[in-house]
């Protein structure tokens, strides 16, 4: 477990990601809760509609 400024910049770094690969985590029966307001993630939900045919039952809140 991170217990160090420095462990949670290494571990913030690693998870650091694009659309792609966002999207390539998204499993059947995910939920997928987004900002509200003008915090949504636009690229990404502009994409969303591409993981379709390997999904089933994702939910968007």
């Amino acid at each position: 477990m991170p217990n160090t400024y420095a462990d949670f910049q290494r571990l913030y770094q690693e998870k650091l990601t694009d659309v792609e690969g966002a999207l390539a985590l998204i499993q059947s029966g995910d939920n997928i809760c987004l900002g509200k307001d003008c915090n949504e993630p636009q690229e990404f939900c502009r994409a969303l509609h591409t993981i379709a045919p390997r999904v089933e039952n994702v939910s968007v809140l």
